[in-house]
């Protein structure tokens, strides 16, 4: 299979494509670094690195772990893609994996938060410019391919929106996620998974404990949170060939998008449980604002891959010539 970059530079002549590749790689290198500066502001300004994060529970070790390991590793391999790549021994140079360090830093980013919401309030400033100057970098990655490209690309604008909006509503859902359990209001604020927790031994040391109901809350919030895992790693994958859709070209997304869907919906279900169980078993309040919003991302986000699925079909089989039987020759 013919690298596009190759038939980019013999057709115009031009390095825009090079550029391209170059601004995705700096965005890897960039994500890949700032991901070990991830902090974020708590409570009286007080600030919570990734490191504190690791060390203050299980939940926020696992996200830790995680949001350190994956870009780092990924990075390596986009290392491994590109020398491949330079010394011939492979067609397709690094762009998607470059695609997957910056969304991995994202993921990482919300299983932390995750992890610790209600302690940790925001981003900190090092975040903030890790996010900026990766998207900044991946989105000049964008616009040089997508002017080196002009013609190349088989697929109409139509479809190349809808793969910006699924990207668009996968983001979203990053955000939502990143909230951990759903808030009680009534002034108690059970945010992240690590403060339920916390919730819950504070009700055992008041005698307020009832064992089948805290068990039942805990494996909620441990199945949730696997779940949460399973759809920043789906994610991930769908949001590096959705960037390569609109950037490059299309290649299939119904399935990871599916996949995504179906564990974000499964994630945000079982907070939901989780937050109405210990709402009744706190004699608080419940709110379900951001699960219920998260589900219906999720199916806004597998009906248009699916849209997006049947206009590439129906392109494909009007591109298909047309075949007669040899009795009818």
């Amino acid at each position: 299979m013919q690298n596009l970059r190759e038939l980019l530079n013999r057709r115009y002549a031009t390095p825009l494509a090079f550029a391209g590749e170059a601004c995705a790689l700096a965005c890897a290198l960039v994500c890949a670094a700032f991901a070990f500066a991830t902090g974020f502001a708590g409570l009286y300004g007080r600030h919570i690195s990734c490191y504190a994060v690791i060390g203050g529970s299980a939940y926020g070790g696992a996200a830790g772990v995680l949001a350190l390991c994956a870009p780092a590793a990924l990075l390596v391999l986009t290392a491994l893609r590109y020398v491949r790549f330079l010394a011939g021994k492979s067609a397709k140079d690094s762009f998607y994996f470059c695609c997957a360090v910056y969304f991995s830093y994202l993921a990482g980013i919300m299983l932390m938060s995750a992890a610790a919401a209600g302690e940790a309030l925001s981003i900190d400033g090092a975040t903030i410019a890790g996010i900026a100057l990766g998207s900044a970098l991946l989105a000049a990655s964008f616009i040089l391919y997508l002017v080196a490209e002009r013609g190349t690309y088989d697929g109409a604008a139509p479809r190349r929106l809808l793969s910006a909006l699924c990207t668009a509503l996968t983001l979203m859902l990053f955000a939502l996620l990143s909230l951990g359990i759903a808030p009680t209001g009534a002034g108690e604020l059970v945010s992240g998974f690590a403060l339920l927790m916390q919730r819950l031994a504070a009700l055992r040391d008041r005698g307020e404990f009832v064992a089948e109901t805290d068990a039942s809350i805990r494996t909620c919030a441990v199945a949730a949170f696997l779940f949460l895992i399973a759809f920043a790693v789906c994610a991930v994958l769908l949001l590096e060939r959705l960037a390569g859709n609109v950037a490059r070209g299309r290649k299939p997304t119904l399935l990871r998008a599916l996949l995504s869907a179906a564990c974000g919906i499964l994630c945000a279900a079982l907070e939901l449980t989780a937050c109405m169980r210990y709402a009744a078993y706190a004699s608080v309040t419940p709110v379900y604002t951001v699960p219920a919003a998260a589900m219906l991302l999720c199916v806004l986000l597998a009906a248009t891959a699916a849209a997006e699925f049947l206009l590439a079909w129906r392109a494909k089989n009007r591109r298909a010539p047309l075949t007669l039987p040899a009795d009818m020759l």
